[in-house]
């Protein structure tokens, strides 16, 4: 999956980090550069507060697309706050010699074995030949000081895994772990003791099918029925020899009598290159309405969600003149609204789209953070 053909380079804190660096780059004017630390071709990041000080901290991998390499999994302590730079902490090193995991992708720090702290989940893909790994590390007591062990949960599957979440499918009260592929999106099961000798993790995949009705390698986590449980939202590319037709869905996902049940809605059967996803309530009617990337084709969409769930969304545009990568979503410019913030992979620049509600339509804007980054295309 060519998610961010990203950089050697540094890890970026504008809005959070995107991983690309900026050897040459114009920032926007309001806009300020902090260095967060080093890191060969990062790809992925994740925010969380990772140390417990209530500071958010950044965990990131790294990876050569598209072939693949020894793979790096950090994070990056905020010292902010007491007025010190950012501190980098390994978990996992790209060294040889350390039997490093290969390709990495997707990271989340979440609590996968209960016992209060911020694990971190990493999973694999090749885009070249399709290996698809799985891993979690678990967080010493001293995150900073003390090494994470790592737990295998699956290595070798012919996927490429892409974006990594965790819920609680099963409502066992244990983090579940969600996955996007390019050949699936998958589900794994936690057996309540995954730390112990013999723990057993169950895959499930999400609703099978063929391009294009399959599930693909983005998704997205949020609420989209109002019904106070986490839906899965999901995108498939498709890069199939039919025109590069994928599509994207959303998943309510139940348990009855421990099994998982997954009713799946079809947002658009055919998108063309559909590529990452997210959510917002666009229109402010209450119910969260989708956003999707496209890849290497113009066109940034958003999905209106029917008043009636049996009813077809309705597709607009964000821009038809941009073909953004990795999408985030939050308040940028503190106004009370929700923005959208975008990496242009092929554009060398970073944008968000501000919007406006008017007359029964969004009117969005493109502002510039960084219009001039300098990728490093690692083949």
């Amino acid at each position: 999956m060519l998610k961010k053909m990203v950089l050697s380079g540094i890890l970026m804190a504008c809005m959070g980090g995107f991983g690309l660096q900026d050897v040459h780059g114009t920032l926007s004017i309001g806009w300020e550069k902090h260095i967060i630390g080093s890191q060969t071709s990062p790809i992925y990041l994740y925010v969380e507060d990772i140390d417990g000080d209530e500071d958010l901290d950044v965990a990131a991998t790294s990876d050569v697309h598209p072939k693949g390499s020894n793979s790096e999994v950090a994070w990056y302590r905020n010292n902010m706050q007491q007025g010190l730079p950012w501190e980098k902490i390994v978990i996992s090193s790209a060294d040889p010699v350390t039997s490093p995991i290969v390709g990495a992708a997707g990271i989340i720090m979440a609590d996968i074995d209960g016992d209060g702290r911020k694990d971190a989940v990493v999973v694999t893909g090749n885009v070249i030949t399709p290996k698809g790994d799985v891993y979690w590390f678990k967080a010493p007591a001293d995150p900073a000081t003390s090494p994470w062990q790592r737990f295998t949960l699956e290595t070798g599957v012919a996927d490429s895994y892409g974006k990594v979440y965790t819920m609680d499918a099963d409502g066992n009260e244990t983090l579940d772990i969600v996955i996007g592929g390019n050949r699936g999106a998958v589900l794994f099961l936690n057996p309540g003791n995954p730390d112990q000798p013999g723990a057993v993790w169950t895959k499930v995949p999400l609703p099978e099918g063929t391009v294009p009705e399959g599930t693909g390698a983005s998704i997205y986590l949020d609420d989209m029925n109002n019904d106070g449980k986490i839906d899965v939202v999901n995108s498939h590319t498709g890069l199939s020899a039919m025109g590069y037709q994928g599509n994207v869905s959303w998943i309510d996902v139940l348990s009855a009598d421990e099994q998982i049940i997954f009713n799946r809605t079809i947002i658009d059967p055919a998108t063309i290159r559909a590529f990452d996803v997210n959510t917002m309530d666009v229109n402010e009617d209450g119910k969260k309405d989708v956003i999707l990337s496209t890849f290497m084709d113009y066109g940034i969409y958003w999905y209106e969600q029917p008043a009636n769930s049996g009813d077809s969304w309705i597709q607009r545009f964000v821009s038809n003149t941009y073909d953004g990568t990795d999408m985030y979503t939050g308040d940028i410019d503190g106004n009370g609204k929700t923005d959208l913030i975008i990496s242009g992979l092929f554009y060398n620049k970073i944008s968000w789209f501000s919007y406006s509600w008017e007359n029964s339509q969004a009117l969005w804007m493109e502002h510039s953070l960084d219009d001039n980054m300098v990728l490093q295309q690692n083949l």
